[in-house]
Parts: structure tokens; sequence; C-alpha cells
């Protein structure tokens, strides 16, 4: 029971964190603009500027 209310914990601060960020307007500009980049990296097959994505750092195609 301890590991599965550790578990819990952690997962409900991780969810507390990602609320804060969410709040954040630079974090979700940021986060938009990244989905963004690698949405275009994909569809274009390119990755202009160095940006990897992570299909790229994985080594899947």
């Amino acid at each position: 029971m301890a590991a599965n209310q550790l578990k819990q914990h952690t997962d409900d601060l991780r969810i507390e964190k990602l609320r804060e960020m969410v709040d954040n307007e630079e974090y979700l500009h940021n986060a938009i603009h990244r989905i963004a980049q690698v949405l275009s990296n994909e569809i274009l097959s390119t990755t202009e500027g160095g940006a990897y994505n992570e299909r790229q750092w994985t080594g899947r195609k």
C-alpha cells in the first residue's frame, strides 16, 4: 500500500506543477511554439536550425 500512496502523492505533485506551468503565459507560448516547430519539421521532413525532434533523438523515422 505504501508504494501506491507514494506514487499517488508523486502524481499529485506532478499534476500541481503542470497546472502552475499552464497558468504561466510564457510557458504556454514556448510550448505552443515548440509543438508548431516539431510538427512543421515532421511535415517538411527537415531539421533546419539544428532543431531535432524526439523521433530523431531516438533514431526513429
